[in-house]
């Protein structure tokens, strides 16, 4: 967990006093142990995006592909997608969607997509 991007981002974020609601099904103990009470533990992703100005996907967890213009209570919400798991189509008018890094699932059939070329050894590390 502390190598993950999301770690960094936590921690920069602190350091500039943000209010962090956090949600990863595989990593919330990580965190816990990390940060203990000075962030806040959401029990979903619903809950965690729900209240969020901005929102930052660094997890490829696929319940996070659920997320639509439904999931936002907040008035201009700001999604930076890490990992490009939402379909913008989705998210409404009043979320502006900020897509990152890699596409999360391959494309087999196509040979100029960014997954390809990792798979070519063209690119870097993905992230991982």
């Amino acid at each position: 967990v502390e190598e993950s991007p999301a770690v960094q981002i936590i921690r920069r974020l602190l350091q500039k006093c943000a209010d962090i609601s956090v949600y990863d099904p595989l990593a919330i103990e990580g965190a816990r142990a990390l940060f203990s009470d000075r962030i806040t533990y959401a029990a979903s992703v619903r809950e965690c995006v729900a209240e969020s100005a901005v929102c930052v996907i660094t997890t490829q967890a696929d319940e996070f592909r659920l997320i639509d213009y439904s999931y936002f209570a907040h008035h201009r919400t700001v999604v930076v997608d890490c990992w490009r798991l939402l379909d913008p189509t989705k998210l409404g008018a009043d979320v502006k969607y900020i897509p990152m890094g890699m596409v999360a699932s391959p494309s087999a059939g196509d040979p100029t997509t960014p997954d390809a070329a990792y798979r070519r050894g063209l690119v870097g590390d993905r992230g991982r």
